[in-house]
């Protein structure tokens, strides 16, 4: 299993690049971060790490937190 994730206001690498890796890679799921920019994993820490969290407990460790 693949998480992408990707800012909605990303300019350097735009979130539609992130919808199409997305939907190439089997298996994957897509968390768009709203008002992210390329900077989101210093500005939204709290969000982004939550969002893998979740993600490794339902699809990599097959349990809840």
């Amino acid at each position: 299993p693949t998480l992408v994730i990707g800012g909605e206001k990303d300019h350097f690498t735009p979130v539609r690049l992130s919808i199409e890796l997305a939907h190439l890679l089997p298996d994957s799921e897509l968390f768009v971060l709203p008002n992210g920019t390329h900077s989101a994993p210093i500005e939204q820490t709290i969000e982004i790490n939550q969002m893998i969290r979740d993600f490794l407990y339902r699809r990599v460790f097959g349990e809840d937190k």
